[in-house]
């Protein structure tokens, strides 16, 4: 009973990733928000509390197989690796690593 009740609250959070990608786009807004350029912006810490909440939603969004290829297709990985080569957002490199891990579970396709 309990897998049952699982299946359907994981199958209801992937249909839901699905619905804010396709509908709202939000991956596409997270996307335009993001700032890889830590000297453009007068606060770095703003930009660094920014960055976090949104790399966060990322890879919540990264969790649905539904949404994998269409997030790859949007250009979220290209995205990830610039944030790699950011020495100032470097405490986002764990959840960076998280999203493309997550893209590339049960995933045979290359982006």
């Amino acid at each position: 009973m309990l897998e049952v009740v699982r299946f359907n609250f994981v199958k209801k959070i992937d249909d839901t990733c699905y619905k804010l990608i396709t509908h709202n786009e939000a991956d596409r807004i997270i996307l335009n928000t993001l700032i890889f350029d830590a000297s453009a912006v007068p606060s770095l810490f703003a930009a660094i509390k920014l960055n976090q909440a949104l790399v966060s939603t990322l890879k919540n969004l990264s969790l649905s197989a539904k949404s994998r290829e269409i997030l790859g297709d949007h250009g979220v990985i290209p995205a990830v690796v610039r944030l790699f080569e950011c020495e100032e957002f470097k405490t986002l490199h764990a959840n960076c690593a998280g999203i493309l891990k997550n893209l590339a579970t049960n995933s045979d396709r290359i982006f």
